[in-house]
Formats: C-alpha cells, sequence, structure tokens
C-alpha cells in the first residue's frame, strides 16, 4: 500500500514566498491577474485551500495585505494632555497639549512580515519573517515604505508626530516611572527581554488597546528632534520641527533601560541611520466622514 502523502503547510508557504518574484513576473507575462492567477494554478497544482489562502494573503501588493494592515488600526479620539515630565531636561517643561483632530493608531508596532509584502525584503538584524517587530530600518526607508503603502491603498498612513505619540502612549502610564514590575507586565527592555526583540502584542495593551508603546523597539516619530521645543511650543496639534539634528524616536527598545522605556522619554536619530532597536508604527489620518 502507498503510504498517504503528509501535506506540510509551513514548508509549502515558504517554498513559494521563496519564489514570489519568478511567479510575479511569469503571471505579468501571461497576462493574468495577481493573486487571483497564482491562486487557480496552485489548486490546479494540488496545494491545499489552507496554504493558497495563506500565499494571498502575503503576496505583495495584494488587497488583502492592506485589509490585514487597516483591521489593526485603533481610533484614538481628539483630546488633551499634560505632555513630557520626567528627569532630562529636553522633556520640560511639563504643558498642556490639545490634539483637536481623532486618527488611528496601529495596535501594533511594524512587524516584519507586514514590512516584506509591502517593500520585498525584510532587513531585519532578529530575522524571522514573522511577528517580530522590523528594525534596521531608517527614517528614509520609513518614508519610502509609506510611501509605497499610501500606493497600495487608500492613502493616509503617515509616522505620527511627537505629541500624538505621546497622547496615545500615555493612555498607558497607570504607574509612576521607574516601577519597573508594572512596566515588566507592558514592555519589553533590557530587564527581561534577553537581549532581543519579541512578537508584538505579547505583552499588556494599555487603555486603548495598544500594544508595546514602549519597549521592544524605538518608534519613529514624523517630527525632527529639538531639544528646547518644549519652552515655545503651541498648545494646539504641534507638529515639531521639519528639519534637526534627527527625526525623534520615542518609546525605548528590548536594549533601554527602564528610565528610558516612559511616555516622556525623548530622543532621536539620523535620518539615515539603521539600528536593531529602531522600528516604527503607523498612524493614519481621520478624514472627517468615518463614522466614530
Amino acid at each position: 500500500m502507498a503510504k498517504k502523502k503528509i501535506y506540510d503547510a509551513d514548508a509549502q508557504v515558504k517554498e513559494i514566498v521563496d519564489n514570489m518574484p519568478l511567479i510575479t513576473e511569469m503571471s505579468e507575462i501571461v497576462g493574468k491577474d495577481i493573486p487571483k492567477y497564482v491562486s487557480i494554478l496552485m489548486l490546479g497544482m494540488g496545494y491545499t485551500p489552507e496554504v493558497v489562502k495563506r500565499i494571498a494573503e502575503r503576496w505583495p501588493g495584494n488587497p488583502g495585505i492592506i485589509q490585514h494592515i487597516e483591521k489593526d488600526m485603533v481610533l484614538i479620539p481628539a483630546g488633551e494632555f499634560m505632555m513630557g515630565g520626567g528627569r532630562w531636561e529636553d522633556s520640560n517643561p511639563v504643558h498642556r497639549v490639545k490634539i483637536t483632530k481623532p486618527f488611528y493608531m496601529s495596535k501594533y508596532q511594524v512587524t516584519q512580515l507586514v514590512w516584506k509584502e509591502v517593500m520585498g525584503n525584510n532587513p531585519s538584524y532578529f530575522g524571522g519573517d514573522s511577528d517580530l517587530p522590523v528594525e534596521r530600518v531608517s527614517w528614509n526607508d520609513c518614508q519610502e515604505f509609506i510611501k509605497k503603502l499610501n500606493e497600495m491603498s487608500g492613502g493616509g498612513y503617515r509616522l505620527p508626530t511627537e505629541a500624538e505619540w505621546e497622547y496615545a502612549s500615555r493612555a498607558c502610564d497607570t504607574w509612576d516611572e521607574g516601577d519597573e514590575k508594572e512596566l515588566d507586565k507592558h514592555a519589553w527592555y533590557r530587564g527581561n527581554s534577553g537581549g532581543k526583540t519579541h512578537e508584538v502584542g505579547r505583552k499588556e495593551p494599555n487603555i486603548w488597546g495598544l500594544y508595546d508603546m514602549l519597549g521592544n523597539v524605538w518608534e519613529r516619530c514624523q517630527d525632527w528632534y529639538d531639544e528646547n521645543y518644549y519652552n515655545g511650543s503651541p498648545e494646539k496639534d504641534p507638529v515639531g520641527r521639519s528639519i534637526g539634528i534627527g527625526p525623534v524616536i520615542r518609546g525605548g527598545s528590548w536594549h533601554s533601560n527602564a528610565e528610558r522605556c516612559t511616555s516622556s522619554d525623548r530622543n532621536r536619530y539620523a535620518p539615515g541611520g539603521r539600528d536593531n532597536s529602531l522600528g516604527l508604527r503607523l498612524v493614519r489620518s481621520y478624514n472627517g466622514t468615518e463614522v466614530i
């Protein structure tokens, strides 16, 4: 009796993903729609529906990728908060900020899987093409990623302003800064990371349902850093500088001490610089017509 063939779905998915460029080229030559053509071809070749579905979701440019990103966006309502504080001079003085427009923010840091689906590569040091956060991406790389994502979707995706980031992050500031017992529940930092990044969404979220706002990887903002900006920043919707010594990064990382993993801490990095502790989180502008 012939042995029954055992299908390894993970191995099949990896095989197809590794050959995506070649299959895409073949599909374009014969003038077929991608990934519809690929799905039909794979079913005809005997691949299981599970594998076909997973490939279709991962295909670069596939609308399923956009749906995957959009379903993780959380609407952050307009409001006001006290921005700044802590031990660092550039994070003071504490001042009132009003966020006058709601905006969407992703529950998660951008993962290696999402980055590869949009950009076709994975530059991360801690590799895996998985739900690990993407890292070793520069601010300039992030701008190109967002440009391509907006071309694939209805647009509106961007990096958060520094004020938007802190406003969203402060929903998790229900403990005193420096309380490592509480920080451990919400963040991967030097005290518990084991010297590496971790899959997004494994720690407790804040009250808006946002994961890893502190720790895992630093998150880039659209603003450029100015150590004296808080001395004269506008009260309503501050957008920060558009040029300076480097764009702002926030939140700390797997490599940071607890004192860096706070909502108030500010830092910066060169726009072309890359590091295995630097990633990003997406926001999307609210267009004013969607139902809140």
